[in-house]
């Protein structure tokens, strides 16, 4: 070997040899889960977050504090909430067709000043059915901020059976709109109806009824056109890991019933459930957007 191959060989190897001698190259350190952003009390960050069951105005006449939509979306936002769809207090005391119309007014107004982050339910009331059959074309108004429909059969003393609802079942069904209920009356009544509205997706607030028989999964399972929201004052231990198991996370979609509620406390919920990454966040947002569609704002 001559003198300038021994030189090209030593080099070679003398490479090599360094290279034993490096750390490997570090991994790009991976993004936090949501359980370690919520539990270091950190705003959600690339979750695509939707609140689907949320409140402005009075419901106590400002004893307790104020609920203006001011304050829901500074709450909203400061955790990481994206995008927030609100009914109005005002719409379930309604007592005549102005005081509906003033309540839904009200959410316009607001849309309007939060375009990029809120949108909003048109109340439907069955004891004030002209009224409420006349406020539903607001739907389909061009730009129009209505989303669907929230029905408080609570407050309203009213099943999901009830003659009264149909007219708004029948329009949600055509139009392709979701309808938020807070059912009364059993949810044998409503696994009943809504099969015959196929096009109209049902979302049972607050996990059904945290007091409801605990059947709640298998009609979940067997209504393809049947979801429930997390928002709950109170949640029975294991509650939202067995429906995620017994019906998959897709049939659950996030809730905070701000401004009733507390934000933070209803995030926690799902970010510290024993369930996986994938479905904690079909539940903050992913299931949202494909029940609403195009009617929602891009995220972001």
């Amino acid at each position: 070997m001559n003198r300038r191959g021994f030189l090209v060989q030593s080099a070679f190897s003398a490479a090599a040899l360094s290279s034993l001698g490096r750390p490997p190259a570090a991994k790009a350190a991976e993004p936090p889960s949501i359980f370690e952003q919520v539990r270091a009390g950190r705003p959600l960050e690339g979750v695509d977050a939707i609140d689907a069951h949320a409140h402005f105005d009075t419901i106590s006449g400002d004893l307790i504090w104020p609920l203006g939509v001011d304050m829901l979306e500074a709450d909203s936002r400061r955790c990481g909430i994206g995008l927030t769809i609100v009914s109005p207090f005002e719409g379930f005391m309604a007592t005549h067709a102005g005081q509906l119309r003033a309540a839904h007014d009200a959410c316009v107004e607001a849309v309007a000043k939060y375009k990029k982050s809120l949108r909003a339910y048109l109340v439907f009331q069955p004891h004030l059915l002209k009224a409420s059959v006349e406020e539903m074309q607001r739907a389909l108004d061009p730009d129009s901020p209505f989303v669907g429909f929230k029905l408080h059969g609570a407050i309203d003393q009213y099943r999901a059976d009830g003659p009264n609802y149909q007219p708004v079942f029948e329009f949600a069904n055509e139009h392709g709109l979701p309808v938020l209920y807070h059912q009364w009356g059993g949810l044998e009544r409503v696994a009943s109806t809504i099969p015959k509205y196929p096009r109209m997706n049902m979302v049972l607030a607050h996990l059904g009824l945290w007091t409801s028989p605990d059947n709640l999964g298998t009609y979940l399972k067997a209504l393809p056109n049947l979801y429930t929201d997390t928002c709950s004052s109170v949640l029975p231990y294991g509650r939202l890991e067995r429906l995620a198991a017994e019906a998959g996370a897709r049939k659950i979609l996030f809730g905070t019933d701000a401004t009733y509620l507390a934000v933070g406390p209803q995030i926690a919920k799902v970010a510290f459930a024993r369930i996986s990454e994938e479905e904690k966040r079909l539940i903050f947002g992913g299931n949202a957007r494909r029940i609403f569609g195009s009617r929602l704002p891009p995220p972001g």
